[in-house]
């Protein structure tokens, strides 16, 4: 019996490894995007990029089919093991980039907010389908009985991994502004010897 139980549980560590590989390869085509994308142009921050429009679209349906197909304990295992993954591998994508703007620094916080959220939210994405709206019951529960708010333990994880490249990109942030601080400051102040300069190289009237 213990035999058979153990040859049960590598098949379901396998089958769990082949959907989170299924699923980080389904989203490289997003992480090239972003790794092409040139943030030393960018002048503004907008919305999220599209880059990140392209992961939520490709998450969200994906993971909603492997709840509907799997344990609940396999499935958390499954969110677990997909979410450090790609952490990872999206951590190693950001430190990559060359050069970054200030403001491109601004719009990739912008979007590692935006991919935090979504991986926060990754055990209950199909409980939150399936949630009662009503403005006159507020409640945690779904219609199947599950909750709708992620493990406290999973939440720990994410943001415990995720401080990470949001300390990085506070750290090139500040950099940035220090560096056009110091320019500005810099560009004034030769501004200003010019000006000196110019005034002292004013012709004097002749000798008498």
């Amino acid at each position: 019996m213990s035999e058979e139980q153990g040859a049960f549980q590598d098949v379901t560590a396998k089958s769990i490894r082949v959907l989170v590989s299924g699923l980080e390869q389904r989203l490289d085509a997003a992480l090239k995007d972003m790794s092409k994308t040139n943030w030393s142009t960018f002048d503004m921050v907008g919305e999220e990029s599209s880059y990140v429009r392209s992961i939520h679209l490709t998450v969200h349906p994906f993971v909603c089919k492997v709840r509907e197909l799997i344990p609940s304990s396999y499935f958390r295992s499954f969110c677990d093991k997909f979410a450090l993954l790609f952490i990872s591998t999206y951590y190693k994508a950001l430190i990559g980039l060359k050069k970054i703007s200030e403001m491109g620094t601004q719009q990739l916080l912008l979007d590692v907010y935006s991919i935090k959220t979504l991986l926060l939210k990754l055990p209950v994405l199909e409980a939150e389908k399936k949630t009662v709206a009503s403005s006159r019951l507020k409640t945690n529960t779904n219609l199947s009985g599950g909750s709708t708010i992620a493990p406290a333990m999973y939440t720990k994880m994410i943001n415990k991994e995720f401080r990470k490249l949001e300390v990085r990109l506070h750290i090139v942030y500040n950099i940035l502004s220090y560096i056009i601080h110091i320019d500005w400051h810099l560009t004034n102040a030769h501004h200003s010897l010019l000006g000196h300069a110019q005034i002292g190289r004013q012709p004097q009237g002749d000798a008498c």
